[in-house]
């Protein structure tokens, strides 16, 4: 009799047939079966450390392996792959440039973290195996910089690549001070100009001048020449000193020239002024400084003018008034304005976008950005409050209104304050098919995709569907889809697969020849159905036909003998 089904034999003389032997889900058929020979099975390929998986493996055939990838100079490992067990690892490595202040020497590597720039180093730029050099004038004490740091001033630096830059030695003998100290410099000791001097050896920077009543016509001395009689100098810093002259302006009497003074004559007392010199027996009397000016000392010829932030009212005056007093009056959103001269100013309110939290002295602030001011006289300002408003500028009467509008295939961040927020691509497993403008959370969202469907790319307007066949995908947020079950030539499929659902298998009935025949063959979506053979009543029954692997046996109704007859088999 021959084998049949899912048995064969491979030897002659046997009175038995042998199973199939059936791959386990860790190996693959690389024989197939027949009557006379078993099924041969090989197990799947495991992809090792350095390796991820291409193919996966099936009932029908290997799994398929690659070498991971390794990184270069300048990247560092972005994406570990991760090893399943008996698989390797599903994704491959993936790298991604060190950033600015950072570098990766190392090649073919799989390092996660890239190395800070070391002191006297720094690099500005993404994806370097190497960081530059500090040139002379600057340098760098801290680690993972993007740029050197110029020296500050009395520091320089002449070398390349240091962490720190040298102090500036400004010590001088007497006579001479230090200059040109900077950069990549380090300066030289020079003489002190002529009308200066430097009494002692010192770090002093700079010569001093020569006070009034002295002079000095050479360059680098450590002292001055006193004026001698009938001369002066009343200016300090002088080479040479004037000679005294007695000539008196009208009113005045000449007296004390010499040393730093040049004498003078009688002088109108503080408040007064005289302009114009005096003829002979020309008799000119000084006159009071009118209000807005005044004069704090004797023997003016003008009166000054009050200076910004000052003011006098009154006539005959050795000072103004500080309009500081007149801005203490102010109140909280109020500021001083208007005060000089012979004015004493007012207090108006600040501008609307404008506010002064204090009162007294001080301007008005402009409103920072976030924030808004629409009534004129506030010591504050008001937030613009997202998500529905926001302000970028300062010094404004009023909020912008967020704007959510976004593309399709792109969603809004949050606005608020001083940032309006802006537009950006949904990410993997996430799409969005609408443009309108709503606040976060409304209906211009990126949604993620349900279960059926994935998304492998970034900013779409739409998932794709698995076909529900072939693949299927049981959770939301995919990017890829899954592979369905295949059922096997022994088994039949119990539920089909839908885009969200696996497909589910069941093996076949098998039939025992010996009692059963097979009134339906096994399918690929339904099972074998076997009933059992009919027994015939061997008193009564003669077997017609005998039973097959797809039919019954039939029996017919025997004769009976009569008296007198032998009965004989019917064959």
């Amino acid at each position: 009799m021959p084998c049949t089904g899912t048995t064969y034999q491979d030897l002659a003389g046997q009175d038995h047939c042998k199973t199939w032997y059936d791959c386990n889900q860790h190996q693959y058929e690389t024989r197939t079966p027949s009557a006379s020979r078993d099924r041969i099975c090989a197990s799947h390929k495991h992809c090792s450390a350095t390796e991820y998986e291409t193919v996966e493996g099936s009932y029908s055939s290997d799994r398929s392996c690659a070498t991971l990838t390794r990184c270069s100079p300048g990247y560092k490992e972005t994406l570990k792959p991760v090893h399943v067990f008996r698989r390797g690892s599903l994704l491959n490595r993936k790298c991604g440039q060190c950033d600015s202040g950072k570098f990766m020497p190392d090649t073919n590597h799989a390092k996660d973290a890239c190395v800070m720039c070391p002191l006297g180093r720094a690099e500005d730029s993404k994806g370097s195996a190497l960081c530059e050099t500090c040139l002379p004038g600057t340098a760098q004490d801290t680690l993972g910089q993007t740029t050197c740091k110029a020296c500050d001033e009395h520091e320089w630096q002449d070398t390349r690549g240091q962490a720190t830059c040298k102090k500036c030695d400004y010590e001088c003998a007497r006579g001479l001070i230090h200059k040109g100290c900077g950069v990549d410099k380090a300066g030289s000791c020079q003489q002190c100009a002529a009308g200066h001097f430097k009494e002692t050896k010192s770090a002093t920077r700079s010569c001093d001048e020569c006070p009034t009543g002295h002079v000095q016509p050479n360059k680098g001395e450590w002292m001055c020449n006193a004026c001698e009689g009938g001369q002066f100098q009343d200016t300090k810093a002088q080479l040479t000193c004037k000679t005294c002259d007695y000539t008196c302006p009208t009113g005045e009497q000449h007296l004390g020239c010499g040393g730093s003074e040049n004498g003078g004559c009688q002088q109108c007392t503080p408040g007064r002024h005289k302009e114009g010199a005096n003829e002979k027996n020309d008799l000119q009397l000084c006159t009071d400084c009118a209000p807005g000016t005044f004069h704090p000392e004797h023997g003016a010829s003008t009166c000054k003018s009050c200076i910004s932030g000052r003011y006098q009212p009154s006539s005959k005056q050795t000072s103004c008034r500080d309009c500081l007093k007149i801005a203490a009056t102010c109140k909280i959103g109020e500021y001083h304005s208007g005060c000089g001269s012979d004015k004493p100013g007012t207090c108006p309110e600040c501008d609307a976008g404008t506010f002064k939290a204090n009162a007294g002295a001080g301007s008005c602030s402009d409103c920072a950005a976030g924030r808004f001011q629409d009534t004129p006289g506030k010591g504050d300002c008001k937030d613009c409050v997202g998500p529905l408003f926001f302000q970028p500028l300062t010094g404004q009467k009023t909020c912008r209104t967020c704007n959510y509008k976004c593309p399709i295939g792109k969603e809004h961040t949050a606005c608020g304050s001083a940032n309006g927020g802006h537009c950006y691509k949904c990410q993997a497993g996430r799409a969005k098919n609408n443009a309108v403008g709503e606040k976060p959370g409304g209906a211009d969202r990126c949604e993620a995709c349900k279960p059926g469907n994935y998304q492998d790319k970034t900013g779409q307007g739409t998932c794709k569907a698995c076909d529900g066949f072939n693949e299927w995908q049981p959770d939301a947020h995919a990017t890829f889809c899954l592979k369905t079950r295949v059922c096997s030539k022994t088994e039949y499929e119990t539920v089909a697969p839908t885009k969200s659902t696996n497909r589910v298998c069941a093996s076949h009935a098998t039939c025992n020849w010996s009692s059963q025949y097979e009134t339906r063959p096994a399918g690929t979506h339904f099972d074998r159905i076997c009933a059992p053979l009919t027994i015939g009543n061997p008193e009564k029954q003669w077997e017609s036909r005998a039973a097959g692997k797809t039919f019954d046996r039939q029996f017919k109704t025997a004769t009976l003998c009569k008296k007198g007859e032998i009965g004989r088999a019917h064959v």
